[in-house]
């Protein structure tokens, strides 16, 4: 359940006299970092009674213990992309903060990587890469204070995190409430018009493909792509269209080829992809998950890349229109003011309902360059975790003119991963070259 991201950056500014990361000045930074971010050092603990998941500052919190240094052996990216597979097959320590950051030197090209990862009950997609660029900066010239410090607030007793939970709970549940307002019986409606849109959008269950096992296993492969987001803009004003409605057609004919290859039927079969869709307000904590979703159809079955463009900018703005990310909003904060069990039931049902094949969700990032204390970020590869029955998933951010693909997999069920990449680049040029020419 963590999500992540990849970073590759110049290592020039970090080198040492040695040839090495400056290890020293990178972990000093990160202190200073986490002075401004208090929820990174907190873990979860369990409230009396009720058996929410809440955070609470870690008593014996060890920066060193979330931050690790290691060196590729024969500077590879076949072989980071190994080892970032490997770092994200492992699951997070409950007992700790939910997060780790993994400094990796001896790239190709005299470069380094900076691999994160974090549990989903931490940030979502948005604030991940906010906590992200919060140890970057937009200029090569970064300062720090080295002797940032922290308080630790010691643990709360039982009965004081029952109280403090209450609390939390009529605190939402007025929110939610001030929100409606006198518009209630409207809001109302809409709430009900989106979830009859969604009931019908679950049903029925999407085609079990070689993309979709009874259960997905515990080991990961992870690879990359990057496009050049002048391009993938120049498509979507030929088709009139959004950057998303040219990915997730991408992501289309990718699937197309890709499961042909594999033997699966794709012109007869249900295929919907879950699109994650940030729900943050202006003024709300940078840092706090507010997610919502649709369910869209994704048209494998056609063979026309200009066919399959128009036909997912159609649906993609039914769908937007429909009050499906509204009702399913509105559903997580009445079960946050309710029981933790709901959630916990809903994702299990999930993951067994065979709502879709394929996440794909598409990050907006910072359109100018960054730097880690002087160092050039040269690409940033997220990820997205796998649920259920689910063996591929897709991430993409769009950052400094140019969108980044990170491609999460089974390592078992997908042993294949680089040809789907493979497929996407493929896949995308077809497209261009049928919007453009």
């Amino acid at each position: 359940m963590h999500i992540g991201l990849t970073g590759i950056f110049e290592k020039a500014p970090l080198r040492t006299p040695e040839g090495t990361l400056d290890a020293a000045r990178i972990r000093s930074h990160s202190r200073a970092v986490l002075s401004s971010l208090p929820k990174f050092r907190k873990r979860i603990v369990r409230v009396p009674l009720l058996h929410h998941p809440v955070l609470v500052d870690d008593d014996h919190f060890d920066p060193d213990f979330h931050l690790r240094f290691v060196s590729l052996e024969h500077e590879s990216m076949d072989e980071l992309k190994d080892l970032v597979g490997r770092i994200y097959s492992e699951p997070l320590d409950r007992r700790r903060p939910l997060w780790e950051v993994w400094v990796i030197d001896g790239l190709p090209g005299n470069k380094f990587a900076v691999v994160s990862k974090a549990h989903h009950c931490m940030v979502d997609g948005v604030s991940g890469i906010a906590a992200f660029t919060a140890m970057l900066s937009a200029s090569p010239e970064t300062t720090f204070d080295p002797r940032a410090r922290w308080e630790l607030e010691p643990p709360p007793a039982p009965r004081e995190l029952l109280k403090r939970d209450l609390q939390r709970i009529l605190g939402a549940a007025r929110a939610l409430f001030r929100r409606a307002g006198p518009s209630l019986r409207e809001r109302v409606r809409a709430f009900a018009a989106g979830m009859s849109h969604t009931v019908k959008a679950m049903l029925p269950p999407v085609s079990r493909t070689s993309l979709n096992p009874p259960h997905v296993g515990t080991t990961r492969s992870f690879d990359w792509a990057e496009f050049d987001l002048a391009a993938v803009k120049a498509v979507k004003n030929a088709a009139s269209a959004k950057v998303n409605d040219v990915v997730l057609s991408t992501v289309a004919g990718a699937m197309r080829t890709f499961l042909r290859r594999r033997g699966d039927d794709v012109d007869d079969i249900r295929f919907r992809a879950l699109v994650p869709v940030s729900t943050h307000e202006r003024g709300s904590d940078a840092l706090e998950n507010e997610v919502s979703a649709l369910l869209l159809p994704l048209p494998i079955g056609e063979p026309d890349a200009r066919r399959r463009l128009s036909l997912v900018s159609r649906w993609m703005s039914t769908e937007k229109s429909s009050g499906e990310v509204q009702a399913l909003s509105i559903i997580q904060k009445l079960a946050d003011i309710g029981s933790f069990g709901i959630m916990t039931a809903m994702a299990r049902a999930a993951a067994h309902l065979r709502l879709y094949n394929v996440i794909v969700t598409n990050i907006r990032g910072p359109d100018f360059p960054l730097y880690f204390l002087g160092a050039p970020l040269c690409g940033a590869y997220p990820l997205v975790p796998l649920f259920g029955d689910n063996a591929v998933g897709i991430a993409l951010l769009s950052c400094g003119g140019k969108l980044f693909w990170g491609f999460n997999a089974d390592r078992d069920r997908v042993p294949d991963l680089a040809q789907l990449v493979g497929h996407v680049r493929d896949a995308f040029h077809e497209l261009e070259e049928a919007m453009t020419t």
